[in-house]
């Protein structure tokens, strides 16, 4: 082992502590919040953890509640920090909440209306 990969391992070491919880804004309005497991097998870039991910403009606008830690998973910690989603926040898969919401009371609307077919 050279003795970057050593400084570099050290670093790691010293930011990923098992017990820390650390935070990151990984979009414009999305927070995500690891709790370390263990670190033990941070000499190959692996480390266990639990996550919470939480789009903070939902929260605050009461569209959404903030989620609990998932169960511990072991995660490459290149990947920890990646977003799956648009810059502007929104949800992991690239949706919007609120255009989910629109869709829903659009349906809603439709359903509730009364039926023009149909005789009186």
């Amino acid at each position: 082992m050279n003795l970057f990969s050593k400084i570099k391992i050290w670093f790691l070491k010293q930011g990923y502590k098992e017990g820390a919880e650390i935070s990151r804004f990984i979009a414009c309005d999305v927070r995500r919040t690891i709790k370390i497991i263990s670190n033990e097998k941070i000499d190959d870039g692996l480390i266990t953890i639990c996550v919470k991910t939480n789009n903070l403009l939902y929260i605050y606008k009461k569209l959404a509640k903030e989620s609990d830690y998932g169960h511990p998973v072991e995660i490459q910690v290149s990947d920890i920090w990646n977003w799956t989603g648009k810059d502007w926040g929104g949800l992991p898969d690239g949706t919007s909440l609120a255009e989910r919401l629109l869709k829903n009371t659009t349906q809603q609307g439709d359903a509730s209306e009364p039926d023009a077919t149909k005789n009186h």
